[in-house]
């Protein structure tokens, strides 16, 4: 299932915790596939402040991200170019 299917079946937010697990992508795929994502302006990335926990389980580009959230340009245009 592709990221953005994903996040859309989940209604448009997913914190990163479950996210890399339900995507079972490696961790430079996903960051490979947010970072289109992202080009396209499609999702926005929510980022930890400073004093939020870190978790360690998840890998090091990751540990930053609080949440992925869709865009009204990604709920709009992703459902015209592929299907879920």
């Amino acid at each position: 299932m592709s990221v953005m299917s994903l996040l859309l079946r989940r209604g448009g937010s997913m914190r990163i915790e479950p996210l890399v697990p339900a995507c079972h992508l490696s961790g430079a795929d996903l960051a490979a596939a947010l970072e289109e994502l992202h080009e396209r302006t499609w999702i926005d990335i929510v980022w930890r402040s400073d004093r939020a926990r870190r978790r360690e389980s998840l890998p090091e580009n990751f540990r930053d991200v609080r949440r992925i959230v869709t865009t009204r340009c990604g709920r709009t245009f992703y459902p015209r170019y592929w299907v879920y």
